[in-house]
Parts: C-alpha cells; sequence; structure tokens
C-alpha cells in the first residue's frame, strides 16, 4: 500500500525510477517462473523474492523522500554562494542580495546582524519593527522616498526588528576625513559589540563589512563572502587580510 501511493505521488520526479523499473520487472518475471512450481524449495524462493522485491523498493522509496526532506532543509536555512561552495543562513543571503542591488543604485545602506551580544542599549534611537528578512523589503526601506531610509536596520534572530536605528560613532581609530557618519557608525557599533554590519557607501556604491571595529572593503563577491563568513563564525577579520594590508582601516579606503 506505502508503496503504491509513493509510486503514485512521486513518479514524475523520480529519476532514478526508470533503471529501477526494469530491474524490477526482471525480479517479477523471474518471481512468476518460479510461481507455476508447486515445488516447496521453489516456494521459499518465491517468498523470499517477494519479501526483496517490496523491501527493496520500499528502501529506495524512503532514500528518495529523505533525499528530498535534506534538500528542502537545505534550501530553506542555507542558501549559498554555490559556484565556489560559500554557505549562508538564508537570511543573509536575503541581505547580501539587497546590498549588492543597492551598491549598483548607489543607495547608501547599513544592515546591522546582532550576534550574541544584545544591540538595544546601544542604539540612541530606533523604531521597533518585525519582518521576515526579504532583499525585496531591505530594498524598499532604503529607498530615497521611504520614511526610514536614514539610519540602520538591525536584524535580531533572522529577522528585521529595528529600523531608522541611530549607532554609536567610532572612538578607538583616528579614520580619514572623507569617512561619513554611515562608516563611523559601522564601526562604532562594533568597537562595542560583535555585530556584524554590512553598509553601501552612496559616493562610490561600495560594499563593506564592519566587524570588531574593523572596516573592510573586498575585492571581488568571492573576497566579500569569505570575509562575511569569517566575522559570522566569530573569527578575527584582520586575520584573513593580513594578504592585503596590515591596516583593515586603511585598506577599506
Amino acid at each position: 500500500m506505502f508503496i503504491a501511493v509513493g509510486f503514485l505521488v512521486r513518479r514524475w520526479r523520480m529519476s532514478i525510477w526508470p533503471a529501477l523499473a526494469r530491474y524490477l520487472i526482471v525480479l517479477f518475471c523471474v518471481w512468476a517462473g518460479f510461481g507455476l512450481s508447486s515445488d516447496v524449495v521453489t516456494s521459499n524462493i518465491i517468498r523470499y523474492l517477494g519479501i526483496s522485491i517490496v523491501f527493496g523498493t520500499g528502501a529506495l522509496l524512503v532514500a528518495d523522500i529523505l533525499w528530498d526532506i535534506l534538500f528542502l532543509i537545505r534550501k530553506k536555512f542555507f542558501r549559498g554562494r554555490d559556484d565556489n561552495g560559500y554557505l549562508l543562513p538564508s537570511f543573509v543571503g536575503e541581505i547580501f542580495r539587497a546590498m549588492e542591488l543597492l551598491a549598483n543604485r548607489r543607495i547608501g545602506a547599513l544592515v546591522v546582524i546582532q550576534k550574541k551580544i544584545d544591540l538595544e542599549p546601544y542604539l540612541s534611537a530606533s523604531i521597533p519593527f518585525d519582518a521576515q528578512v526579504k532583499s525585496e523589503i531591505l530594498v524598499a526601506l532604503f529607498a530615497t522616498s521611504s520614511p526610514v531610509h536614514d539610519g540602520a536596520i538591525v536584524v535580531t534572530n533572522g529577522r528585521i526588528k529595528r529600523v531608522k536605528a541611530i549607532l554609536p560613532l567610532a572612538t578607538n581609530h583616528p579614520l580619514p576625513m572623507g569617512f561619513g557618519t554611515r562608516h563611523r557608525s559601522a564601526i562604532g557599533i562594533t568597537e562595542k559589540t560583535d555585530a556584524v554590519v554590512l553598509f553601501v557607501s552612496e559616493e562610490r556604491g561600495e560594499m563593506k563589512i564592519a566587524y570588531h571595529g574593523q572596516l573592510i572593503r573586498a575585492d571581488s563577491r568571492n573576497e566579500f563572502l569569505k570575509y562575511l563568513l569569517a566575522a559570522l563564525k566569530g573569527k578575527r577579520i584582520h586575520s584573513q587580510l593580513q594578504d592585503l594590508s596590515r591596516d583593515p582601516i586603511k585598506r577599506a579606503v
């Protein structure tokens, strides 16, 4: 019964079934051939063949279903880059896509990803919000026509929880005169917490990462994802930048 239902529900999606069907037909013919004999030994062979066909088919069906379940889990919780093997939590993938779109349009944006340290005490002002992290929502919130575009978006536990947030400014590093409020805010919140910040400079249309008081601009999407994953895993970004610059703040200029 279970196997029959499985065939009916999944017959259009099972790429393995054409070859398997031929194998089962052969077994069935052998089984039917033995069935023409009334010999006791032959009867035992028939029984064992029948059991093998049922359990073998059922096992393959269950394995195929489990494979699909694992695929859906990966699709829901991890959205990768794909061509280089970088895997991102799905909400971070949405942020990354939004940042790319905003950078191409030269629209300033700043997203703070909260990790272990609560960011609430460090926000001088913000507006409560609650929404799923989607690239379309982020792009709409940062659009210049949006009433909340000026300020940071705070993402907590994979959801947008604060908009138009005012962050503390950097105090631990002397920064170049060309750095505006967005740069100083991105560095400032990461000096005081373990948060990871992704932001876009509207002047140059560049995406950057801030983490542990460091500001990083990658030369490629691959590098950007490499540094982003390092930050999300709690690794020190400067250890990733030794081959680029000894001073990650200068590297970001």
